[in-house]
This record gives C-alpha cells, sequence and structure tokens, in this order.
C-alpha cells in the first residue's frame, strides 16, 4: 500500500475559488505592476490549477475496517515520560544562597523523593552564557573570586548528571544565582537535553527589595565604588538612582509603563519578562511569593512536592534548627553618616565605615545626643507615591491571584504606610550636619589609626 492509496479530503470548489480570488487580490495591490505583467495574474491562476488543496482523511481511515491494520500494534505503543528540570533563577536579595545551601544539604533526602539536585564546586551559569556575558562578567569583575569561566569538566559532568537523573527516573533541581544574568534564558535550553524546564522565580514586593538592595549594594561596595559615586551613597541617593526615570516620568517619559522605568535588571519581573521571551518557556514559569512561607519550605513543600525533604524541613523549623536569612537588613545611620562625612578623606575599607560609626555615636552619646537627633532628609512624598504604585503594580502582575484581590491591594497599602511611618525611605541629612554648627563636633580631627 502507497501513501496515494490513503484516502483525502479537499477544500469544495466553492473554497478553492474564493482562495484564489483573495490570493489575486493580494498581489494586485501589493505588486500591480508585476501582477499586470504575464508573470502576474495569468500564471498564478495557471499555477493554482495544478494544486489539489488536499489532505489525509484521517476519520475515514478510523471508521473503515480495511485500515485497521495500521492501528494493530497501537496497544504497544507509548510516549517515553519526559522529566522536568526544576530551575531555581536565583534572584539578588531573594535568599538564593541560603536555597542552594539547603539543597546541597538534603541532596540524599531529595532523591528518596526521585529528585536529583546538581551539585558543583563551579557555578553552571557560565557555561551557558553568550560569549559577550562571559566576556562581560570577566571585564567588572568583583565576584568574591569565583569562577566566571565555564570549566572543561563541568558539562560533561553536567550531562552526565542528566543521565544518571533519567536511568533514576528522577526529575532534576537545579539552583543558581547567576542564571539571572542575561542570555542564561536561551542557553539553559542547549543543555537540558530532554527535560521538561520548570522555572521558578521568587518574587518579593519591589519597595522590599529596593530597600534590602541598598543594604546588600552597601556591603559589596568598595572605597572605589564609593568614590565614584561622588558622596551619593545614603539610602535616599540610592532610591533616587534607581528610580530616575519613574520619579521623572511624568515629564521625560510620558506614555511609558511604570513598570519599564526603574533601573533594575535583577528584580523579579525583569528576569519574569526575559525568561518569558523564550517560546519554550510559555506557560512554565511558577512565581513564587516570598512572603508566603519561609524559601526552603515553599521551595521543597510547594513547589517540588518532595514528601521527605518537605517534613525533614518542617521539623528542623519545629526545633529552630532551620537555616534563616540574615536579621539585619538596614544600614545604620551612624554607618550611612561616616561613608556620606568621610567617603572621600582616605578610608580605604568598609570595616573602618564602621569603626567611624562606633567613633561618632560615642561622640554623640558624650553630648547626650541620640540616633533620633541626626537630621534627617527623606524622599518627597511625590517620590514615595510613585515607588507605591510601581510596587502595586509589578504585584497586579506577578501574583495574578491578587490582581482583582482589594486584600491584596489593601496588604500593600498598608505595608508600605508602616514602613514610611518607621522612616524607611530617609537618611542622614548631610547637608544640613555640614552646615549647623551642632554638629561641627563630629568633624574634628579623627584619630588616624581609627580613620584609616
Amino acid at each position: 500500500v502507497s501513501v496515494e492509496h490513503l484516502p483525502t479530503e479537499c477544500l469544495y470548489k466553492y473554497e478553492r475559488a474564493r482562495l484564489l480570488e483573495a490570493s489575486l487580490a493580494y498581489e494586485k495591490s501589493m505588486l500591480p505592476d508585476f501582477f499586470a505583467s504575464p508573470k502576474g495574474a495569468p500564471k498564478l491562476k495557471s499555477d493554482f490549477e495544478k494544486w489539489r488543496f488536499c489532505s489525509v482523511d484521517s476519520a475515514a481511515i478510523i471508521s473503515d475496517p480495511r485500515w485497521d491494520f495500521l492501528f494493530k500494534d497501537a496497544s504497544d505503543f507509548s510516549v517515553p515520560k519526559q522529566r522536568k528540570a526544576f530551575l531555581h533563577i536565583g534572584a539578588p536579595q531573594m535568599d538564593g544562597a541560603l536555597i542552594e545551601t539547603a539543597l546541597a544539604r538534603d541532596e540524599s533526602i531529595l532523591k528518596d523523593d526521585q529528585y536529583f539536585f546538581f551539585v558543583s564546586h563551579d557555578n553552571l551559569a557560565p557555561c551557558v552564557w553568550s560569549d559577550d556575558q562571559r566576556r562581560k562578567v570577566a571585564a567588572e569583575g568583583s565576584h568574591d573570586g569565583a569562577n566566571t569561566t565555564c570549566p572543561e569538566y563541568l558539562l560533561p559532568h553536567f550531562h552526565e548528571f542528566l543521565s544518571n537523573a533519567t536511568a533514576a527516573d528522577s526529575d532534576v533541581v537545579i539552583s543558581d544565582e547567576w542564571l539571572s544574568m542575561p542570555s542564561s534564558e536561551m542557553g539553559l535550553l542547549k543543555v537540558l537535553e530532554n527535560f521538561d524546564p520548570l522555572i521558578v522565580l521568587y518574587y518579593r514586593r519591589f519597595v522590599d527589595w529596593i530597600l534590602i538592595s541598598y543594604y546588600q549594594s552597601h556591603l559589596d561596595a568598595g572605597v572605589s565604588t564609593l568614590e565614584s559615586m561622588n558622596g551619593q551613597v545614603r539610602l535616599v541617593d540610592f532610591i533616587r538612582h534607581v528610580c530616575s526615570r519613574l520619579f521623572a516620568s511624568e515629564t521625560n517619559h510620558p506614555g511609558k509603563r511604570l513598570i519599564d522605568l526603574p533601573l533594575t535588571p535583577d528584580y523579579t519581573y525583569q528576569l519574569w519578562e526575559r525568561y518569558m521571551d523564550v517560546p519554550a518557556n510559555e506557560g512554565n514559569i511558577e512565581i513564587v511569593n516570598f512572603d508566603d512561607r519561609p524559601v526552603v519550605q515553599s521551595l521543597l513543600c510547594d513547589v517540588l512536592d518532595a514528601e521527605k525533604a518537605c517534613k525533614f524541613e518542617l521539623d528542623r523549623f519545629e526545633m529552630n534548627k532551620s537555616a534563616k536569612s540574615p536579621s539585619e537588613s538596614s544600614v545604620p545611620k551612624y554607618v550611612e553618616m561616616a561613608m556620606g562625612l568621610q567617603w572621600n578623606n582616605g578610608v580605604r575599607s568598609m570595616k573602618s565605615f564602621y569603626k567611624l560609626a562606633d567613633i561618632y555615636e560615642e561622640k554623640m552619646t558624650a553630648r547626650g545626643l541620640v540616633e533620633d537627633d541626626i537630621p534627617e532628609e527623606c524622599l518627597s512624598r511625590a517620590e514615595m507615591s510613585m515607588l507605591h504604585m510601581v510596587s502595586l503594580e509589578y504585584e497586579r502582575i506577578l501574583l495574578p491571584s491578587h490582581r482583582d484581590s482589594s486584600q491584596g491591594e489593601e496588604n500593600m497599602r498598608q505595608h508600605f504606610a508602616a514602613l514610611v511611618a518607621s522612616g524607611a525611605f530617609c537618611s542622614v541629612d548631610l547637608d544640613k550636619m555640614v552646615h549647623s554648627m551642632k554638629w561641627q563636633f563630629l568633624f574634628e580631627p579623627l584619630d588616624e589609626t581609627l580613620a584609616l
């Protein structure tokens, strides 16, 4: 039996006539000169007569006993199961390192739940980056000595890991903070072989994320970084820089969406947008609310549904032995004051700024002054309003369940109001301190051994 013997279903005569009519109309409209030539309309009509516009009539095959032989072995056929690759994209300020440590600790327990966790001394991310991204990261430097290249052993080791997971009929879990960097979203698809990716991104309220980002940036900043910022080292300076386009949106960016204005390429929304741009990821991205429950619990219990690993983590939590996020998340005013006042006076390390902060506190205490006496400069009401609005918009997009929930919006409003009331968007007013006689005692010569 050849393919020509298969029953066919073709377009009706009137359908073919309409199709030819539309084809002629398109050509006449778009190529009028060509349409009027011998190679135009006459050729199109001639070629059209040769085309059959037919398909295999599957309904006829199913209903006709003569074709039963095609289905004889169908009961023995099965589609191989495609395993899942859970890809935790460790966005900054989302406790990615905490999650990676917990997963590595529970590697053997996860295997009992039929999950293989990829463990390596080097990051997988550089192996999936584009060449341009690798060069950019290498040029930027300052990655705490971590290897930003792809070692020769790593990809073969990773492929062996995938093969072992397939042989064990297990899914895989990969967690890497550097997968948040550009080009990771495309490179991952090239190394996952036959695994179906599920992208896991944690969401944190934008307003909380930007506050913790400042805290982290001050920890990471070297003296050269502070010098390049020309003294703009306070929280309000940081927020105004990151949100400069947002705060100027009414005058400089009319018509632009608020969510596209903050300069935050590492925030969850921007990562989500990048990964969504890859067609293979459509429907395969899960957003996890950072504030719903401890991050390790949410990954093990909610995302993976890893029964044994989840139970172990819940038991650890009950016994207060679960890994926790760092409790400190704000820069003390004394430290902000030291950085702002002494950034260009020869201080050589962040440790020295903390020593200076202690000196300032001691000097103030000796005069009966406390931290609340330090003059403040806060974001304006208009700036805070814009920050609130864009935070709400991000949440509506990333957490659809909150989109139509008045409770979700009300929770955000109350949370934001509490931050404002606590002075979360305020910094030391350095200008007032410099120009006020009240604070001149702080500028007396310092012990050089402490200052440097």
